[in-house]
């Protein structure tokens, strides 16, 4: 979920909160966007507003040891910070893991 006022910028640097870890983060694609209003998942664009709700895959500049939302809430989810702000941009669930 994209909590930032500002909209997504794939050139801006984000840091991804997981438990006690913190590592660089780069969204490396939209896959696909919720519309809130028919609840189909709709071919990603590139673009994140406030609110919007999107499947995305994440490249992370150090391993991470996590589980998928499913199995433990306190491992399977992750906040990404903002590095020029500071401010939470993002929180997320893990859905899928890839070695």
């Amino acid at each position: 979920c994209w909590l930032d006022t500002e909209p997504f910028a794939p050139q801006r640097k984000y840091l991804l909160k997981h438990t006690t870890r913190t590592v660089p983060a780069k969204v490396a694609e939209i896959e696909s966007r919720l519309d809130i209003h028919t609840l189909a998942q709709v071919a990603g664009g590139g673009v994140l507003n406030m609110n919007d709700i999107a499947r995305v895959s994440l490249n992370l500049a150090q391993p991470i040891v996590c589980d998928s939302f499913d199995a433990s809430a306190a491992t399977g989810a992750f906040i990404l910070i903002d590095t020029a702000s500071n401010q939470t941009a993002a929180a997320g669930m893990i859905r899928a893991i890839e070695a």
